[in-house]
């Protein structure tokens, strides 16, 4: 059986600060984590994980990657031999840059 797990911060994130995405993957690979901002049609960033952060089950979204505040679509993507598995959930961005 393969399952994801995924873990957005408490409430809001700011804009104008790094925040944290953690993860975990049971019996399936992660293979990337896409953002998708629902207020700007430029908010759409895959992540390519590195080595070190499928290890960590972890990564930092940098301050300034998106641009407008409002709702962003976070999703996990674990890629098996059989097929993906995607676990979706929403953060509000806040504030500006």
């Amino acid at each position: 059986m393969c399952d994801l797990e995924l873990w957005l911060p408490e409430g809001s994130v700011s804009l104008a600060k790094e925040w944290r995405v953690q993860f975990k993957g049971e019996n399936i690979p992660i293979a990337a984590i896409y953002l998708f901002n629902e207020a700007d049609s430029y908010g759409r960033h895959p992540i390519v994980l590195s080595a070190e952060e499928r290890r960590t089950g972890s990564v930092s979204i940098p301050a300034g990657l998106l641009k407008k505040p409002g709702k962003v679509q976070v999703w996990l993507i674990g890629e098996h031999r059989l097929g993906r598995l995607k676990v979706r959930k929403e953060v509000l961005l806040t504030g500006s840059l």
